[in-house]
């Protein structure tokens, strides 16, 4: 991935390759991806601290390991947010941040403030993420939040679980309402590394109204993916198939017939 705009257009990988001799190099990655990296982890914590301490730790890994970095696999993009999946996946497995990259660097953290806080959640939109959630919240039975509560937010197993709702494990896991927690366990599915081992056609279909996948996603897979072509469809949101059945169809066809399928 290049950059829209700024002084140095090299690529994300030409970047990492280039920082192994030439530190100034990683610091045009840092400021390329910083802010993404940190809302990504904010996103998935809620937490100012957590999110800066773990893309602290993200970019103090990757510049320790931007010797190993091959241009031949994943992009660079997408080796940094390999590197921010797993710091998540541990955070999430220890309850607990451990900065051995940051401490073997030296880095000093600079404690976060009311102000640096504040700009943090304006930074992903916070209140909106939040007004979101609380809508799709209100949306549900008061089992059902209850159910996502104890999945989700306090982590119940389903055993766990299944004693809080007075019903059997098996019922638990079964359990329509019970089934919500599950999102938990999409939303740390992650294979953005093998994107760039893709070798058949792909097609790509955004929309605009597009909320639950925004177009930023296709255009990241269009970038990512060497096979990958997308289509962007006006005037629909997520559930574009539905919405604009003729105009995918179409799409589909058209896709099928370029890529002599």
């Amino acid at each position: 991935m290049r950059p829209v705009d700024g002084d140095d257009h090299r690529s994300d990988a030409e970047l990492i390759l280039a920082s192994r001799e030439d530190a100034g190099a990683f610091r045009v990655l840092y400021d390329r991806h910083s802010a993404a990296i940190l809302s990504y982890f904010y996103r998935r914590t809620f937490e100012a601290h957590t999110a800066a301490d773990l893309t602290a730790e993200t970019f103090a890994v990757a510049f320790e390991r931007r010797g190993r970095y091959r241009f031949q696999g994943p992009p660079g993009v997408g080796w940094l947010y390999g590197i921010a999946r797993r710091e998540l996946a541990g955070y999430r497995r220890r309850r607990r941040i451990e900065l051995r990259a940051v401490q073997r660097l030296g880095v000093q953290l600079p404690a976060l403030d009311e102000e640096s806080i504040e700009r943090i959640e304006a930074h992903v939109d916070n209140q909106a993420y939040r007004r979101q959630l609380e809508e799709a919240l209100g949306r549900l039975s008061v089992g059902q939040r209850r159910a996502v509560q104890l999945r989700v937010a306090d982590d119940l197993d389903y055993r766990s679980l299944a004693a809080e709702l007075g019903c059997s494990e098996a019922t638990a896991r079964g359990n329509p309402q019970v089934a919500l927690g599950d999102f938990k366990a999409c939303d740390a599915f992650d294979v953005m590394e093998r994107l760039p081992s893709i070798e058949v056609p792909v097609l790509v279909i955004t929309s605009e109204e597009d909320k639950l996948t925004p177009p930023k996603y296709g255009i990241f897979l269009e970038e990512t993916i060497k096979t990958a072509s997308r289509v962007h469809i006006q005037d629909a949101g997520h559930l574009v198939p539905a919405e604009k059945p003729a105009e995918v169809n179409q799409v589909i066809l058209d896709f099928l017939a370029r890529a002599a399928l």
